[in-house]
């Protein structure tokens, strides 16, 4: 989560992407992030956080799903440890 005093501005987290055992090392994240704090940088913090979290957990691969056009979350991944988004 990040907050500032008490208001929450965003969160991430990830969950099993799917039950199959091909998958046991997989998760899909999801991020929220107050809509206008677009651009500062606090999806990035929340997916670097993330990601660190899930794959300490022994998580291999994380997936998520961005509809586009949508600039912002493809900008995140982008400057994030995964590289850029697959599309």
């Amino acid at each position: 989560m990040l907050e500032r005093g008490a208001e929450l501005l965003g969160y991430a987290y990830a969950a099993r992407f799917h039950a199959r055992a091909a998958y046991r090392h997989t998760t899909e994240s999801t991020i929220y992030l107050r809509h206008g704090l677009e651009g500062q940088g606090f999806g990035t913090t929340l997916y670097s956080e993330l990601l660190r979290r899930t794959l300490a957990r022994g998580y291999q691969q994380v997936i998520g799903g961005i509809a586009l056009p949508n600039e912002p979350p493809c900008a995140c991944t982008r400057s994030s440890a995964s590289g850029r988004p697959a599309t």
